[in-house]
């Protein structure tokens, strides 16, 4: 491939399935396009929901890029890191983390440990999963 290239379009599932939410592949996918405007840096790069996954160069399907964002897609699934939010402050730990710290809590711990919200890290940055 060359690098004349136009209009580069990652697309993502925009419904999101069992295995992440559409925020996460959404993630993924801006993850994906600062790795392809590395590679384009004269391209135009957008990140657009979908039906599917795919790499639309010049608005043609490529096969090849399409596989390696695949490929992207289960690397990154497979190496983030999972947490709890609290959503309030921001702060981000482990399950096993924010239960022993709640023996110190008041109020109605049950209702702040459910207020958590399960986040993933992708390229940096925590996303709800």
């Amino acid at each position: 491939m060359t690098n004349t290239i136009e209009t580069i379009v990652i697309k993502f599932n925009k419904f999101g399935d069992d295995a992440a939410s559409k925020h996460v592949y959404e993630a993924i996918a801006k993850a994906y396009a600062q790795k392809i405007e590395k590679r384009f840096p004269d391209s135009n790069v957008e990140v657009s929901g979908a039906n599917n996954f795919e790499v639309m160069l010049d608005d043609e399907c490529d096969g090849r890029e399409t596989d390696e964002y695949s490929n992207f897609i289960t690397n990154a699934l497979g190496h983030a890191d999972v947490a709890l939010m609290n959503p309030e402050t921001g702060s981000v730990d482990t399950k096993e983390q924010w239960e022993s710290e709640s023996k110190d809590w008041e109020g109605d711990i049950e209702a702040q440990l459910a207020s958590l919200v399960e986040v993933v890290r992708i390229n940096g940055e925590w996303v709800e999963a």
